[in-house]
């Protein structure tokens, strides 16, 4: 994995957590930026710990289309997510941002902290349609519909906030890379 591309994801992921919960009216954006920022901070864990794996795991997506979160389940028992989320956790950070963190492939599993869970689960999967940089997924995760039309969305909306995103996208680059 190419850590310029995994933590170009990561700064989109936040920006575009960031973005769309404003749009949604929220406050304490910050939390939504943070929890972008950090969702797949299991990876690098995962990645360090057996790189060897990884890397089979990682090619496997990529030939067979794959979501990697799955994959992950199957080859090691446990996913990047919950990976990080017990890091988060492990660390004393509040669970505003490990239950994101650790459900965002998953977000019908949040209990305490739903919405932004659900607002990191759009965030990752338009990023990955956008392909602003890379944390090892080879195709973007699904959205189903319900979570969707719950947070007031059709469809995914990348078009919708394509260029706000794309704007701060670069402007964050430019002061982390």
């Amino acid at each position: 994995i190419n850590m310029d591309q995994f933590w170009k994801h990561s700064i989109a992921c936040g920006v575009t957590a960031k973005t769309i919960a404003a749009w949604h009216g929220e406050r304490n954006l910050e939390s939504y930026y943070l929890v972008g920022m950090l969702h797949d901070i299991g990876s690098l864990i995962i990645y360090k710990k057996f790189p060897e794996a990884s890397g089979k795991i990682l090619q496997r997506c990529k030939d067979k289309k794959e979501y990697l979160h799955d994959v992950e389940q199957k080859g090691f028992a446990a996913t990047h997510a919950k990976v990080g989320g017990e890091l988060l956790k492990g660390w004393g950070l509040p669970a505003l941002l490990y239950e994101p963190v650790y459900f965002h492939h998953q977000p019908e599993k949040a209990q305490e902290h739903a919405l932004i869970t659900k607002i990191l689960h759009v965030a990752d999967s338009m990023v990955d349609e956008m392909k602003l940089g890379c944390s090892g997924e080879a195709v973007a995760n699904p959205v189903k519909p319900e979570i969707l039309e719950e947070l007031g969305f059709t469809e995914l909306p990348v078009e919708q906030f394509s260029e706000e995103i794309t704007e701060l996208y670069e402007e964050t680059l430019a002061v982390f890379l």
